[in-house]
């Protein structure tokens, strides 16, 4: 048995000592400061704790476990992590629940959109794919808003019924509205979606909407094609879909358990639209979604989903498929977040916690490093890129502290993990990105993924070459298009 040596000290100490990371990612990021530019609700003394400050250490009580207004009491015994974040005190309890208590319709509408607008700026991102959700938290109590309706989990409790939006490049939260647990599932969805793309994502180009099947109606479908928005949506089993869907007879087969197949159908006498639908086999498939609609089919599933794009079906289901990611992040927000537990009386109070736990979760999955943004692609794999657009379909290689890929514009590229370190002067384009070492034009787009093996390189471009090249020699040989077109060319 080793025999650790035991001291003790008189110094203080701290169990969140990371905190201090976390901290001066904060002071880099400047929200603290933007956070004195907001309409935050002011103190009623000289002596009371400034805004920022408040919403600061709110968040610190996230991030350090609370799940409660009470946890929060914790960090006032942590003289160490006062100190780091230049305070003699941290707020109580009451401190918080007068502080949120402010918050009205008014002041929320004003205040959260264009803090996620702020934050989503300091990010470069773009072209970005947003996720639309809702999820039930269930209430232990007579809190304003929570009401007895849907809740699978907790039948016949009181519950909210939040919506929420998320960025499937980033996995972060886009935006969140808490609303009353009897609320329909479309209720206020179109007024959220116009809050998000307005508001809280202003600036950005949105190319793909997905959403689950609480936000299928007629006025939500009109609404994104009247914005010229792409989506891809699921579909309620109303009885004239289910009917729609029994009619089809040209089912095509995807593989073992699964067929698909294709309507066009009208929705509450709306316009003609595309939909998708597929068929998986339970004995096949026993783990597969989807729900069982005739009592002729009982050994089949179905899902159907409404499309405003012209892709081939497969593509369509694996496109909604990957937006099953937000239910992890439901998840992550839930038990590690206290989404659930952060409750007062007041309905509005309780949707500005809420939302600041959104801000929260943000800051703490995500620190944005570097973006390379390649040049625009010579041609579009997807029918809801713009002009000039740029894109990259392949997955990237990692070796070292060096990323390798190729994109649509026609380049192999190489870019450092760390931004800083690499300045190289001889370029072939002026690429003024962070982290940029070289790019190789092929001169057609590179949709495949591209493969090390050892100091070699493989690709193979839209034109049907393939080209091999030493990684090694390539920054100390004259970057001129002989050499990109001759050397190591297979």
């Amino acid at each position: 048995m080793v025999n650790l040596p035991i001291e003790y000290s008189d110094k203080p100490v701290t169990p969140y000592g990371g905190m201090s990371l976390m901290k001066r990612f904060l002071d880099q990021t400047g929200i603290k400061s933007y956070l004195s530019t907001l309409d935050l609700p002011e103190p009623g003394s000289n002596r009371g704790y400034d805004p920022a400050d408040i919403v600061t250490l709110f968040w610190l009580s996230i991030w350090t476990g609370a799940s409660s207004y009470i946890h929060c009491d914790w960090l006032r015994y942590d003289s160490v992590l006062q100190s780091i974040f230049g305070l003699d005190q941290m707020p109580s309890q009451s401190t918080y629940s007068r502080f949120f208590g402010k918050f009205s319709y008014k002041r929320n509408t004003e205040v959260f959109p264009i803090l996620q607008n702020w934050f989503f700026d300091q990010i470069g991102v773009d072209n970005i794919t947003v996720d639309f959700d809702s999820t039930v938290i269930t209430r232990y109590g007579d809190q304003q808003g929570s009401a007895k309706g849907y809740n699978p989990n907790k039948r016949g409790r009181n519950s909210h019924h939040p919506l929420m939006a998320f960025v499937g490049q980033t996995r972060m939260v886009a935006n969140a509205w808490l609303r009353p647990g009897n609320t329909a599932d479309s209720s206020s969805c179109k007024l959220f979606m116009q809050e998000t793309f307005d508001r809280a994502l202003a600036g950005k180009k949105v190319g793909l909407v997905r959403a689950d099947s609480g936000f299928y109606t007629e006025e939500l479908l009109s609404y994104l094609e009247e914005d010229q928005l792409n989506y891809v949506m699921a579909v309620r089993m109303y009885p004239n879909v289910k009917s729609a869907v029994w009619g089809l007879d040209n089912w095509i087969k995807l593989t073992d358990g699964i067929e698909l197949s294709e309507m066009i159908f009208s929705h509450e006498k709306g316009k003609p639209r595309r939909y998708i639908i597929v068929k998986k086999q339970v004995d096949i498939r026993p783990k597969s979604g989807g729900k069982l609609l005739f009592e002729d089919l009982p050994g089949h599933r179905f899902s159907c989903y409404v499309t405003n794009m012209d892709l081939p079906l497969d593509q369509i289901w694996n496109i909604y498929n990957t937006r099953a990611d937000c239910e992890n992040r439901i998840k992550e927000l839930k038990n590690d977040f206290g989404l659930e537990s952060f409750c007062l009386q007041d309905f509005w109070a309780t949707e500005a916690s809420f939302r600041f736990i959104m801000v929260a979760y943000d800051i703490r999955t995500f620190k944005h490093l570097w973006t390379y943004k390649t040049q625009p692609s010579l041609f579009y794999t997807s029918p809801y890129m713009k002009d000039n657009s740029a894109g990259v379909s392949s997955t990237v290689s990692i070796v070292d502290d060096k990323v390798f890929f190729g994109a649509s514009d026609g380049n192999l590229y190489c870019v450092g993990i760390a931004s800083e370190q690499y300045n190289i002067s001889k370029r072939n384009t002026a690429l003024p990105v962070a982290g940029y070492i070289w790019n190789i034009n092929l001169g057609s787009p590179i949709l495949a993924d591209v493969l090390i093996d050892e100091n070699m390189m493989y690709a193979i471009d839209y034109a049907g070459n393939m080209f091999k090249f030493d990684i090694s020699k390539i920054l100390e040989i004259n970057h001129s298009p002989e050499f990109w077109h001759g050397y190591h060319r297979k």
